[in-house]
């Protein structure tokens, strides 16, 4: 054998052996963060809220649009109709047991538009263009998604898909 037919079988060989190797004992893992790991200072002078480190919202709030404990929550303000096709394609990717969704708009469980910039502002911590925040079951803020861009839901379908996994 000469040095070529040798370098080409290492070159062929050794891609398939780094992929069975990493397929064997390899483990994907992707994190997904999680916001206000130091609480809100910032906020809480304006909006009462509490300081606990990480934040998370608070129980009075989750009681009000009837949170059921296990589940992850989905919190969209005033979502416009292309907002809401594009959950119909996350619930066609996700496990909708798992998943509440929950929509914040005038008239919606008794909501007035002070009711949802209070929302806004100081229980979702939403930023514009967001509107979208995902809860996870402890309460914590996992995620904030503009769900008129396609990226974005295709992000909040991979993340809701690693966030029902652990």
């Amino acid at each position: 054998m000469n040095k070529k037919q040798i370098l080409l079988s290492l070159a062929l060989i050794l891609p398939v052996i780094v992929f069975i190797f990493l397929k064997f004992f390899g483990k994907n893992k992707f994190d997904i963060p999680l916001y206000y790991k130091n609480g809100v200072d910032s906020l809480a002078h304006v909006c009462e809220i509490g300081t606990s480190k990480p934040y998370q919202l608070s129980d009075s709030a989750l009681r009000a649009i009837n949170w059921k404990g296990t589940n992850l929550i989905l919190i969209t303000v005033n979502p416009s109709p292309g907002e809401i096709e594009n959950f119909r394609h996350v619930y066609e990717e996700i496990d909708q047991v798992k998943v509440s969704s929950i929509y914040l708009s005038e008239g919606e469980m008794g909501m007035s538009n002070e009711n949802i910039d209070q929302w806004v502002t100081c229980i979702c911590l939403l930023k514009k263009p967001r509107k979208t925040v995902l809860v996870d079951n402890q309460k914590h803020i996992r995620g904030y998604y503009n769900l008129t861009s396609r990226e974005e839901t295709d992000r909040l379908i991979v993340e809701l898909q690693v966030l029902l996994q652990q």
